[in-house]
Formats: structure tokens, sequence, C-alpha cells
């Protein structure tokens, strides 16, 4: 952008455009963030185009980040090198006014289920609202038919920043700490639901 000053032509910056928020362990599995309840670190996050608002991603993922350690992520010029496939050549940032989709990387949700330091863990409810900032504290997250958590946003204008995206995950599996060392896989015994009868088999 440029503006006129005293007689000289000034360039400014083109205002950023960033998403993002955080994505946390939901303890009561209620849809909502508590005061308990953590964040998830180091948790792989895919941003795709989706510019005909099909809610399918159009083509490879344009960035990936990861969660810090209070669950915390986003997107940006900075880490969005060319947000958008469609025009040749490297258009950082994400542009205005347009259909983009996030979801969590491969290397923390493959074939329907989380992996790495996501196993155990499930999408918890979604779009519940709640009292006070309802989008601000809830899970914003479905599963398509990728099985992977997804959210399908539009972004704003030039410097408009929406940090209100959020997943929620819940912890499928009752058992969370064992006193040996133990590389199975805790089984809900077919009844997510139900964290009572889930076990390890040591």
């Amino acid at each position: 952008l440029a503006r006129i000053t005293g007689g000289e032509q000034v360039c400014e910056a083109i205002p950023d455009i960033e998403i993002g928020n955080r994505i946390w362990s939901d303890i009561n599995s209620n849809g909502i963030q508590d005061a308990n309840d953590p964040g998830l670190p180091n948790v792989s996050v895919e941003l795709f185009a989706d510019f005909d608002l099909n809610g399918i991603p159009d083509g490879a993922a344009l960035a990936t980040t990861t969660t810090g350690a209070d669950g915390t992520w986003i997107f940006k010029t900075s880490n969005v090198t060319d947000g958008d496939p469609i025009t040749p050549g490297a258009q950082p940032g994400l542009l205005p006014l347009s259909g983009y989709i996030v979801r969590l990387g491969s290397s923390s949700w493959t074939a329907g289920q989380g992996v790495g330091n996501l196993v155990g863990y499930s999408l918890t409810l979604s779009n519940i609202g709640g009292t006070g900032q309802p989008d601000v504290r809830d899970n914003d997250a479905t599963i398509p038919t990728s099985g992977i958590p997804t959210i399908a946003l539009k972004t704003g204008n030039l410097g408009e920043n929406n940090h209100s995206f959020d997943i929620g995950l819940k912890n499928t599996c009752g058992i969370s700490v064992i006193a040996f060392t133990n590389t199975s896989v805790c089984n809900d015994n077919g009844t997510a639901t139900n964290l009572t009868d889930d076990y390890y088999t040591a």
C-alpha cells in the first residue's frame, strides 16, 4: 500500500491476516475449555486452501505448524509462504475473504485416530457454545469423511485477525498412567464411552 505524505509517496506494509488458537485436552468431555483443561503441545496443524468453500482441501497443504507448550497455534505471513496456490509465484500469508481449512497433521492424526502424543484421544463435542464468549471457548472442529479433525473457515478483510479457532480432544482411555515400562496401547475394550473397562496388556 502507498500514501502521499508532503508530496512524497510513502509505502506502508500490507496488513497481515492471522488465524489460530488452541488445541486442548477436554478433561470432562463437555466440548468447552474449562479452567483446568490443559493445552496439548507438539501437535501438528496443517493449513489448506478451500477457495470453493466445499469443505475439501484444494490440493496439498500450504503450511504446517506445531502447537506450543500451551497448545496454541497460529498461521500468518511469517509461516505461510504461499497462501494462494492459484496465482503464479509465492503470495505470502492468507488471502482476505477466502476459504481455508485447518486440520491436524498426519504426524498427530492418522487412520481416524490420534497418534504420537495424541494416542488415545478422540474429538470432543463440537460447537457447544457456552456462556460468556461462546465461540471462543468451545471446540470448532468436526470430523468429515477424511476422518481428521477439521475446521473450515473464511478469512476476514486485511488486518482482521481471528484467534477463536479451537480443537478440543478427549482422552478415550480411562488409564493415563502406568507404573512400569510398556509399549502397548490402551485397549478401550470396544466401548469408547465406558472408561471403566479399559486395560493395558503387559
